[in-house]
């Protein structure tokens, strides 16, 4: 049996898994937290912060495909993509605190502080996501492994999003009150995690256990500190727990004009960068304003990490469907059905009103439960796409394609971020005072309507994706055919 091809072992699967709880301690953490950190907590004004978020994420999505490029010609002895997991780790979880701190300047040097340390965040995350994102392209040829790996990915994702979302208030309500130092925080973090826990289930049975208003600066860096220890200790065990067995075929040349060149001429990788735009559209609008939505419609800030936790274990629910349907139904319909039922019951959720907790919960969690095959076929697609071309081409550049899946992921970011912050500065909104109605009609749309036009717009672009089942079956035969050809030859 071609060894590229077999069956993965449960650990490697666990392993490749630990990699997105890592990526999402981070990525959670500044996608849902840091936009309300900049302006109820440092005190940047909300248009300031998405003109930075545009500018900054600018550049970093152009740094995506040159990670991809330089990933695709690194040579160790671990392979191509691993080594970035250990590498990389530490400097990201220095830059993440860093981006947390808040020394004591005037509103532009503020600013100036906000756009370097965010953006040595995002290049960091870049330099380590990009090369594990591709190495999901590099473990197996098999697409039930691939699926199964994307399928382990989603929920190391998902439990990432829960022990931030379930955590942060109170781990940094814990280290505010307490006034503690970072080693400080080092120290108690086993015990302190716990204690965040029992918090924040108690503010979700509606509780007034702690005012978000007495967290401090001290207190969200000390948290930040918890979480990258434990990011950095997950992305060392993908490291040791994982191998890379696809090799590019013998004769490869290395020319990344003519990577570039594939890429672009790469039908179905068009297709699915256009819909992971929108996708992230939909989950950074959404996610960025939950934090604002509770806190000034319906007035229990709290309370936003038991919906985000409980919408995040709705999504490892809807995860666990990805296992059956592509088998028998391939990845293009499952997807497409999924991303419109998650549309049509955003576009509900826009009546709920802020006493109704029931609808508010039931609409959360039917919107994250068909919001979560989408997301962790996507992995699977991209991979998919990888092989498309390696066939057309006879040349494969699987960091290349896969940077694509980070670069329209950021670029989906960056305008839901900018987005939402500009339309809460067109809603008049003022932090840390009661909101108009206007204003909190305006908060309504950004968790609703505007996310649901997202997943339609995705719906319709997959209408256009070309790989069914059968395609996928042909482009498999072929490149085992192919390498079958180049190793006799060799």
């Amino acid at each position: 049996m071609n060894p590229d091809a077999g069956k993965l072992r449960l650990y490697e699967k666990v392993g490749y898994g630990f990699g997105d709880v890592a990526s999402c301690l981070f990525w959670q953490t500044f996608a849902v937290y840091l936009a309300n950190f900049y302006t109820d907590i440092y005190g940047l004004a909300a248009s300031a912060v998405g003109t930075m978020f545009i500018i900054t994420r600018t550049w970093d999505l152009l740094f995506d495909p040159i990670m991809g490029v330089i990933a695709d010609r690194t040579t160790t002895r671990w392979g191509k993509f691993r080594p970035y997991l250990l590498w990389i780790p530490v400097p990201l979880g220095l830059a993440a605190v860093l981006t947390f701190t808040t020394p004591d300047l005037a509103a532009g040097g503020k600013l100036i502080y906000a756009y370097v340390t965010y953006g040595l965040l995002m290049i960091c995350y870049s330099a380590v996501n990009v090369p594990y994102a591709a190495l999901l392209g590099v473990m197996t040829t098999d697409p039930r492994e691939r699926n199964a790996l994307s399928s382990y990915r989603m929920i190391g994702a998902f439990a990432g999003t829960i022990l931030v979302t379930y955590s942060n208030y109170g781990l940094a309500y814990y280290f505010s009150v307490k006034d503690s130092k970072i080693s400080q925080a080092l120290e108690m973090a086993v015990t302190t995690v716990t204690q965040a826990f029992r918090a924040t289930a108690a503010a979700a049975a509606n509780v007034d256990v702690f005012p978000a208003s007495a967290i401090t600066p001290a207190g969200y860096r000390s948290a930040i500190v918890v979480f990258a220890v434990l990011a950095v200790g997950f992305f060392f065990a993908t490291f040791a727990l994982t191998r890379e067995r696809v090799q590019p075929m013998a004769g490869q040349g290395t020319s990344w004009k003519r990577d570039v060149a594939d890429l672009l001429g790469n039908y179905p990788w068009l297709i699915l960068v256009a819909v992971t735009v929108l996708k992230q559209s939909f989950a950074g609008v959404r996610g960025g304003m939950i934090v604002y939505y509770f806190k000034y419609y319906v007035h229990n800030e709290p309370l936003s990490a038991m919906y985000l936790m409980l919408g995040s274990l709705a999504s490892i629910a809807g995860i666990y469907l990805v296992q059956f349907l592509p088998a028998r139904y391939g990845k293009k319909m499952p997807y497409i059905v999924s991303i419109t039922l998650c549309g049509i019951f955003s576009v509900l959720s826009y009546w709920v009103r802020p006493s109704d907790y029931t609808a508010m919960f039931v609409y959360q969690i039917l919107i994250n439960f068909f919001m979560g095959p989408p997301t962790s076929m996507l992995w699977s697609l991209y991979a998919d796409a990888a092989d498309y071309s390696e066939l057309k081409t006879g040349r494969r550049a699987t960091g290349l394609v896969f940077s694509a899946s980070g670069m329209s992921q950021k670029l989906g970011w960056t305008i839901a971020s900018s987005v939402g912050l500009y339309v809460l500065g067109y809603y008049h909104f003022q932090a840390n005072v009661e909101q108009t109605p206007e204003t909190l009609n305006g908060l309504c749309h950004l968790v609703s309507m505007i996310p649901a036009l997202c997943c339609f717009g995705a719906a319709l672009i997959m209408c256009l994706y070309p790989l069914n089942h059968h395609k996928l079956q042909e482009i498999e035969a072929g490149l085992r055919a192919a390498r079958e050809k180049k190793a006799s030859a060799a």
